[in-house]
């Protein structure tokens, strides 16, 4: 009865992927529906070889499902059988080709947002007008972190139908991230201007409006910015010292001895952001980025590519725990 359910549920998920659009096999157009993106040419063939990734995965997939159909349905309660484990090693390996394709694309789309913003930074201006964007980006980032959870489950699992349920879920995940993504990218792109793009599915002014009402963790909004008239101190009240920033950057590397740059691009980070490094408490620490809010600096972490990185939080030279600097940003709003 359970394995009855596994296999209608796979199939009503993979028709509602077909229904939505996509087809197979995947062509750009189906990852960039009710947007017009502007790519550079090596982002295009970044994203044709994730494309193509991502049809390899469906045929190995497909050759899976065809290897367990043909074992007798007695083999397949025993899990024993040498075909019943070549099968779920092939539906695993089409996972991880699902993860590697998933990746680039996400990775191509992060990070035209995130040379958006650093254009924005550059000429200390802050884009008003694009909350809209980041609700995007946040709702983005939350589903590919789920689809990246579930695919590491995978590795661990060893029953094809459990195996191809949860597969299931991943690759929806998976294509509501890079649809969100796309339409965040599509608003930094048109930016000044505004549009009513119409999507479906289109968040409303009033969510947006209540995502960006915690301060701690979001960029606040542009009018915060507009510099109030200061009230009248008087003369025996004593200056309050400003406070060092709040800056979060991400460590993607510590080691005892010290490594070269050349070690640290062949070995750790080939990404485009500078490599600073630091030395505290008898480490050699590596960093990359610089940002005055979490958000952002979670958005490189995950555009690094480098698996054991993290976020960390400094002020004034001084190293903070996230919940201390988000606390502390709170608490200065």
């Amino acid at each position: 009865m359970k394995y009855t359910f596994y296999i209608a549920f796979i199939i009503s998920v993979s028709l509602l992927f077909t229904t939505q659009g996509f087809s197979q096999p995947f062509s750009p157009s189906d990852f960039q529906k009710g947007v017009a993106l502007d790519f550079s040419i090596i982002d295009e063939k970044r994203i044709e070889k994730g494309i193509k990734l991502i049809n390899e995965a469906y045929e190995i997939e497909q050759e899976a499902i065809l290897a367990i159909e043909a074992i007798a349905e007695d083999e397949k309660l025993k899990q024993t059988v040498p075909g019943y484990k070549k099968a779920v090693k092939r539906l695993v390996q089409a996972s991880e080709s699902y993860r590697e394709g998933f990746m680039i694309l996400y990775t191509v789309f992060q990070e035209n947002s995130i040379k958006f913003k650093d254009t924005q930074r550059k000429i200390n201006h802050y884009a008003a007008g694009v909350n809209k964007a980041k609700f995007y980006e946040r709702k983005a980032s939350k589903a590919y972190s789920r689809a990246l959870s579930i695919r590491d489950l995978l590795l661990e699992m060893e029953k094809f139908d459990l195996i191809q349920y949860k597969m299931a879920e991943a690759l929806e995940l998976e294509k509501l991230s890079i649809r969100d993504r796309g339409r965040a990218l599509q608003i930094y792109q048109d930016f000044p201007v505004e549009y009513d793009y119409s999507w479906e599915d289109d968040v409303t002014e009033e969510q947006v409006n209540a995502a960006f009402k915690d301060p701690a963790i979001s960029r606040p909004p542009d009018d915060l910015f507009v510099q109030a008239k200061k009230a009248a101190v008087t003369e025996d009240a004593p200056e309050k010292p400003a406070e060092a920033p709040i800056v979060f950057h991400v460590q993607i590397a510590a080691h005892t001895v010290k490594m070269s740059d050349e070690y640290i691009e062949e070995h750790i980070y080939q990404g485009s952001e500078p490599v600073t490094e630091i030395f505290e408490d008898n480490w050699y620490k590596y960093i990359i980025g610089r940002y005055d809010n979490f958000n952002d600096a979670k958005e490189l972490l995950i555009a690094s590519r480098v698996r054991k990185a993290f976020v960390v939080a400094y002020q004034g030279g001084k190293r903070l725990t996230i919940k201390q600097a988000l606390a502390k940003i709170k608490q200065n709003q």
